[in-house]
């Protein structure tokens, strides 16, 4: 007996531990960083609240309702945006919401309207009738349905053919539906009556004034129509053609009226009756506008009542004119608008312009003048639609060999967007398939998982139109030579496409030299050409045809300088610099070889051994006159980092150049032209050597290791020494052989 008690006494203390354990503690936080997640997020309209289930994550840990927090549903029973306030309890404070859209329901032919009751109208001579049909509406809401249609025939008869050309819904709870409907809708039980000569039963005329009595009634053609009337005394007339000529006096008139049968097909069947009518025509000092009816006598008569016609819905996005006619008298129509579920502006001329999605109710008015008091105003529901948004993927153009373009925030246009608003969230564009370069061909531009605005002025759905990315052959451009006197130009090619290096071979004529190469594109302007070396120059091709055309100089068959004899050491490099069109001399004859060359000379030659590139248009320094031959290549110099100037602002331009100054504007010059500067040589041979100022001592040992700079004789380097026009033109004839120009165009 006791072993089988043992394990149950074991179990219960097993139990009375675990319940003395604490049960782990919630965490706390703030809701206003949870996630709210919805079951659905676009729901029909179904006549009852609707109520998304909801799950609310934070950290995530997903918390329970009741417990961490608590529900309310607002605006969830009619179409718009619904929300879901969460607010935290327990652990948890603060609140957070979620919205979601209900759009109105959608009612079918068949399903949801019936047309049982009785298409009848009254003869008037038209066809156009209009008469309710019943809606299965939910929720015990309250609509009004209109169908207008068009008889086959205005002519008095049973189970008349018919066709129904529009349904529209008005009424307290309309804009909670939608008709589906494809019309003409074709119905078979329509009827139309016998009637009687239509007559206003009531009419004003000014004192003094006349009114046509025929003007109030509505007759067969050659109807007979009476009027008669005892206005023994009364101050007024009636002629026997039926017009009334008012007296002087304010008064009441009564007027009899009587007319023939009329059958207006001949069947035997008429279309009036005959009838016998009363008219009380006041005599008044102002009359009264006419009053709103649907009644066809006023659209003959000359007081038309004010009536609304044309649309009465509009998309947010748009705006709507109101078209009222009708109405008597000179005065302006004014405007009113109610918003009901939706809202919106209206303007003195009748222009609707939407702020939310819904209905509203405009009112207008016919304003009073001289002759008539202001009219009775007239009413209209205008249903305010969702817009619908559309964006288009922008068409792209690209030739074989290019990158794949790639698409960004401009590749597409969004429309449906009021001005102002923007997308919740931006689609995203790509290929489909990914573009294939190497080949002709077209690929599709698709846009996707872009967001509407979260303001229930939008349908979620949005439509997306893909582009096209269209790859085409790159095309060929003609380059055209043309030829002049003391040499001739040749191209490596006679097309090229956009982009593609052409070069250019200069040969002179003998003792003639080439001064430079012109290119132009097809609309004139020029293309930057660049000197690779002597007689060799290349530029890059436009996207158009090209001319090409080359400038030579006649030069003497030998140096015309009395100052420069074969003997010297020098004069090979002033040959040199002579005929590459570096350097010309002081004067005819003269060369000047031991002449001291100026900071502003250095720079200008350097800017020739490049090639003259266009130079910038604004200089740095204020001691460099813009007329100045140097101007243009120091600017050159400034601006791509060749020179930097005794200051921000001064450069000395006529200064006599130092051998460490032209050793470090040449190191700058090779580190622009992106040569390898990291080679030296050592300053410790020379006796002088440490005399090199600091900012040019890496350029000086840069200078003697590349043979450039050498030395005087005798272990002397004179860093500090004049530069002479031979040692200018020795130096750059010997950096011009050590680093010759490169396969690409500057």
């Amino acid at each position: 007996m006791r072993q089988s008690i043992r394990p149950v006494a074991l179990c219960l203390a097993v139990l009375l531990l675990l319940s003395l354990v604490p049960a782990p503690a919630r965490a706390e936080g703030s809701l206003s960083g949870a996630t709210v997640t919805l079951s659905n997020e676009v729901y029909e309209y179904n006549g009852s609240a609707i109520e998304p289930d909801v799950v609310v994550t934070l950290d995530g840990l997903r918390l329970q309702e009741s417990v961490d927090y608590t529900l309310r549903y607002s605006s969830n029973r009619t179409p718009g945006t619904g929300r879901v306030t969460v607010t935290g309890i327990g652990a948890y404070q603060g609140e957070t919401t979620a919205s979601f859209y209900i759009r109105p329901r959608v009612m079918e032919l068949n399903r949801d309207l019936d047309f049982n009751d009785l298409p009848l109208k009254s003869y008037d001579g038209g066809t156009d009738v209009s008469f309710p049909a019943r809606l299965a509406t939910v929720g015990g809401d309250s609509v009004t349905v209109t169908c207008r249609g068009t008889f086959s025939d205005p002519y008095v008869g049973a189970n008349k053919s018919l066709q129904v050309n529009s349904v529209t819904l008005s009424g307290r709870d309309s804009g909670n539906y939608v008709l589906d409907l494809s019309y003409p809708i074709p119905l078979s039980n329509g009827q139309i009556t016998a009637g009687e000569p239509k007559v206003r039963t009531s009419a004003e005329v000014a004192a003094g004034g006349t009114l046509d009595l025929n003007s109030l009634i509505t007759k067969g053609a050659g109807q007979t129509v009476r009027f008669s009337a005892d206005l023994t005394g009364q101050g007024s007339a009636l002629s026997p053609s039926g017009v009334l000529t008012a007296g002087a006096e304010p008064e009441t008139l009564r007027i009899s009226v009587t007319a023939d049968p009329w059958d207006a097909n001949g069947d035997g069947t008429p279309e009036y009756t005959l009838s016998q009518k009363s008219i009380t025509v006041r005599v008044v000092e102002k009359q009264t506008q006419a009053p709103v009816t649907t009644d066809p006598v006023d659209s003959q008569s000359k007081q038309a009542a004010l009536v609304f016609s044309g649309s009465a819905s509009v998309y947010y996005n748009d705006t709507l004119s109101l078209n009222v006619t009708g109405g008597s008298g000179s005065g302006a129509v004014t405007y009113t608008v109610r918003p009901i579920s939706g809202d919106a502006t209206v303007d003195s001329r009748g222009v609707l312009t939407p702020k939310k999605a819904g209905t509203v109710w405009v009112t207008a008015q016919k304003q009073g003048d001289s002759q008539y008091s202001t009219g009775t105003p007239v009413s209209l529901e205008v249903t305010i639609r969702p817009a619908r948004i559309t964006i288009q993927a922008a068409d792209q153009t690209a030739a074989v060999g290019d990158p794949v373009p790639v698409l960004d925030d401009g590749d597409y246009r969004v429309t449906g967007l009021k001005a102002g608003e923007y997308l919740k969230r931006l689609p995203t564009l790509s290929y489909d398939p990914q573009p294939d370069m190497t080949q002709p061909g077209s690929v599709s531009i698709l846009a996707s998982d872009a967001q509407v605005p979260a303001t229930g002025n939008y349908a979620p759905e949005i439509t997306y139109r893909p582009g096209t990315l269209t790859i085409t052959e790159a095309p060929l451009y003609a380059i055209t030579l043309q030829q002049g006197a003391n040499g001739t130009i040749s191209a490596d090619r006679e097309t090229a496409q956009a982009k593609e290096r052409v070069v250019i071979t200069a040969q002179p004529a003998e003792n003639c030299r080439c001064t430079g190469i012109t290119v132009r594109a097809a609309d004139g302007s020029s293309v930057d050409v660049g000197m690779q070396r002597e007689g060799i120059y290349a530029f890059r091709m436009p996207a158009s045809a090209v001319t090409v055309s080359a400038a030579f100089q006649v030069q003497a068959a030998k140096l015309p300088f009395t100052d420069v004899k074969s003997s010297d050491w020098f004069y090979a490099s002033v040959d040199w610099a002579w005929r590459a069109g570096l350097m010309n001399g002081t004067s005819a004859t003269l060369f000047s070889p031991n002449q001291s060359t100026s900071r502003a000379m250095i720079v200008t030659l350097l800017y020739r051994l490049e090639g003259s590139p266009e130079a910038p248009k604004r200089n740095p320094f204020r001691d460099v006159k813009g007329d100045a031959y140097y101007a243009g290549p120091v600017a050159w110099a400034a601006w791509n980092g060749i020179v930097s100037g005794y200051s921000a602002n001064t450069f000395g331009p006529n200064d006599p150049i130092t051998r460490e100054q032209f050793a470090a504007i040449l190191w700058r010059y090779a580190q622009y032209r992106e040569l390898d500067v990291t080679g030296g040589g050592t300053l410790a041979a020379f006796t002088d050597g440490a005399k090199v100022s600091s900012y040019a001592r890496e350029a000086m040992v840069w200078a003697n290791g590349a043979g450039l700079i050498t030395g005087k004789g005798g272990g002397v380097l004179d860093p500090k020494g004049k530069a002479t026009r031979a040692q200018a033109a020795a130096i750059l004839q010997r950096f011009d052989q050590q680093y010759p120009r490169g396969e690409e165009p500057q």
